[in-house]
């Protein structure tokens, strides 16, 4: 009584079907729930008017009215105060005379908020009541919520996905897992007191496990839940490890995390290899059955280089994926130092693979150039990829892919033009 409670858990974690079994829409398999003080068959129709509820997949029917609505609830609920809830339509602009199958989202959403808080109840049982609202219409139902508990003797019980949410209104916060608790803690110690340790290989074999929670082995590395915050803290310089939430980050090696940066970059392009390896092959097939020269093959395999180098900028940028990027212990600047290493790394490879070919098949007579042309066709080529990292990059870490794309493909058709 209260408090507001957060419950979260995985998509399947089994937090809807609480909300019902609480409700009694649907039986428990195990277990017992209470509602003040009773078993739920001892609830009586006039303390389950003291619940407010709200279902993240269910809610009146699409063919109401709000005024319709109005009507129903004022018979339904004693308490019912019918002038707040057409005040507060008003201001969350519900429209009284609509038909809810013309209501967006968010709208539904925020109709069913507002009637769970329109009766006067003890308790609200509230699943997901964020989903699919803005920010400002977000933040004005969580204001709504800290209103109605500043009466005494009110609680709610809520799930949400947002954990912003929750960290500003909740007093604690249970997690649960295919039904059973697995976590409850006070939300201030939660943020106070719990962090996520990211540790490699070895730093995980350094680590001291004496105030672990949970491990889960990752791809790269483990990443392992504490209570102890502040010891992992004091003790990162140690081992090396990052301790999520106060961003605690040493590393007394350097060159770990741009590692990990580059085999991130390595899977993507492993990802498009595909495609990259077909370009090549028609940027070869073109030289060798064209009259287009060496120039044109080592310009155009080289600029595709520093293509597959940028490309991973668009993969990390690609739904909105760069603030993620930067929650793993890596500045800026780091990042856009790994960006020019990679492609340095990828024109340097690819351009002397270019240049290779160019020399076998101009000894053999096929395409022959002099040995000069081939010198300068090499260098060329080498400047015009350095040149698309040195133009390119910054405008695309600057301006975002879209224009660091039309950049290069604005570089690539006049190599090719200027090539043939």
């Amino acid at each position: 009584e209260g408090q507001i409670t957060g419950l979260i858990g995985a998509n399947g974690a089994g937090k809807s079907t609480t909300f019902k079994v609480i409700l009694g829409l649907v039986h428990s398999d195990a277990g017992e729930i209470r509602l003040f003080n009773k078993d739920m068959e001892q609830i009586s129709k006039k303390e389950k008017a003291d619940i407010g509820a709200t279902l993240s997949d269910s809610g009146f029917s699409n063919c109401l009215t709000v005024k319709q609505i109005v009507h129903i609830l004022t018979e339904t609920y004693e308490k019912f105060d019918r002038e707040m809830f057409e005040k507060r339509c008003s201001l969350f602009s519900i429209p009284m005379d609509k038909k809810l199958k013309e209501f967006s989202t968010g709208m539904k959403a925020k109709l069913k908020v507002l009637t769970a808080t329109s009766f006067d109840a003890r308790l609200l049982v509230l699943d997901e009541p964020t989903a699919g609202l803005d920010v400002i219409a977000r933040d004005s139902i969580l204001e709504l919520l800290r209103e109605y508990m500043e009466t005494e003797g009110r609680s709610i019980l809520i799930s949400s996905h947002i954990s912003s949410d929750l960290e500003s209104l909740c007093d604690d916060i249970y997690m649960i897992d295919k039904g059973r608790i697995v976590l409850h803690e006070n939300t201030d110690v939660l943020l106070d007191e719990y962090g996520l340790i990211k540790a490699d290989e070895k730093q995980y074999e350094l680590l001291d496990k004496q105030h672990i929670l949970k491990v889960k082995k990752e791809q790269y590395g483990y990443s392992c839940l504490t209570d102890e915050r502040a010891f992992y803290a004091e003790n990162a310089a140690c081992n090396r490890t990052w301790v999520c939430g106060q961003g605690y980050y040493h590393d007394d090696q350097g060159g770990s995390i741009m590692k990990g940066m580059f085999v991130k970059d390595m899977e993507i392009m492993r990802g498009n290899m595909k495609t990259f390896i077909g370009v090549y092959i028609i940027a070869i097939f073109c030289f060798l059955s064209t009259s287009a020269g060496p120039s044109f093959l080592i310009s155009y395999v080289s600029v595709l280089a520093a293509v597959m180098a940028l490309n991973t900028i668009a993969s990390d940028d690609m739904d909105n994926g760069m603030p993620y990027i930067f929650t793993f212990p890596i500045s800026r600047k780091e990042y856009v130092k790994e960006k020019y290493l990679l492609g340095a790394g990828m024109v340097t490879v690819l351009w002397a693979v270019a240049v290779a070919i160019a020399i076998g098949v101009n000894a053999s007579g096929y395409h022959m150039v002099s040995w000069e042309e081939l010198t300068a066709s090499a260098a060329a080529g080498l400047f015009l990829a350095v040149f698309a990292n040195a133009v390119v990059f910054p405008v695309q870490l600057k301006y975002g892919s879209s224009t660091g794309r039309l950049v290069l493909l604005v570089l690539v058709f006049g190599i090719m033009a200027v090539g043939w």
